[in-house]
């Protein structure tokens, strides 16, 4: 009885999360080093943390690993899709910014269009980037929710952004916190044992809600919604409860 007291009390389950919470950032660290293998090790770190929420599944490493394994083939290539946009995006931004830096030293007005286009450039690639990091935050949620095609979880990333806009700014505001916690020296060592653990086990509570009702289907507004995953596993469950429904109703 006193075992099972302390086995719920809040400290314990603390204690045990932030153990959990070390293990898995740990594990997504040495799965991430072979670069394109970032993104499956993220996708595979948040599933752990959703199965262990949600099925209070007590083992960390071999569950990590089977999930690290079972969503590698589907999320290697959005990694590398990812990694390939970062870098065009950020070679066009510092090739504009150059461009700004350099008109805005000359003295000669010809080059004043150059300097006000390069300046456009910069605002829209940093908006471009806005855009783009908010559907990315997506991706591990629709991966580890639904079955889905390559293309359907990148479209499908880009509604939910935006379909839900409050929790993925939120989202966006975790992100930015643990990159700035990563470059502070003070802090950077707790970056290692918790940076990306920790902020996916905030990102998870923070969009929990509106992926437990779109992949559970118990969300009406949704309904009109469901187009965005057809072909999918919950499309077709979501059909067979209608059917269930009307069979019923007769």
């Amino acid at each position: 009885m006193n075992e099972e007291k302390i086995t719920n009390s809040k400290v314990y389950v603390f204690f045990d999360w932030l153990w959990r919470l070390l293990v898995l950032n740990v594990l997504t660290l040495i799965t991430s080093l072979g670069i394109i293998t970032f993104f499956p090790a993220i996708v595979a770190c948040f599933k752990s943390i959703k199965d262990n929420k949600e099925n209070y599944n007590t083992k960390i490493i071999v569950p990590y690993f089977k999930n690290f394994a079972s969503v590698f083939k589907e999320t290697v290539g959005i990694g590398i899709v990812i990694l390939i946009m970062f870098g065009i995006s950020l070679y066009a931004y510092l090739w504009y910014d150059g461009v700004v830096g350099q008109t805005a030293q000359n003295e000669y007005e010809g080059d004043s269009v150059w300097f006000t286009i390069s300046l456009i450039s910069v605002f829209a690639m940093m908006g471009f980037g806005l855009v783009i990091s908010m559907a990315v935050l997506q991706l591990p949620m629709v991966t580890t929710y639904f079955r889905t095609r390559f293309l359907d979880k990148i479209r499908f990333s880009f509604f939910m952004a935006f379909k839900f806009i409050a929790p993925t700014l939120l989202e966006l505001v975790i992100l930015v916190v643990d990159l700035v916690v990563l470059f502070v020296p003070v802090v950077m060592p707790l970056w290692v044992f918790f940076g990306i653990s920790f902020p996916l086990y905030l990102i998870y509570v923070v969009s929990k809600r509106p992926y437990y009702y779109l992949s559970n289907n118990q969300d009406e507004e949704i309904e009109d919604d469901t187009h965005l995953l057809d072909q999918t596993e919950v499309r077709e469950n979501y059909e067979d409860d209608k059917k269930t429904k009307r069979g019923g109703k007769k």
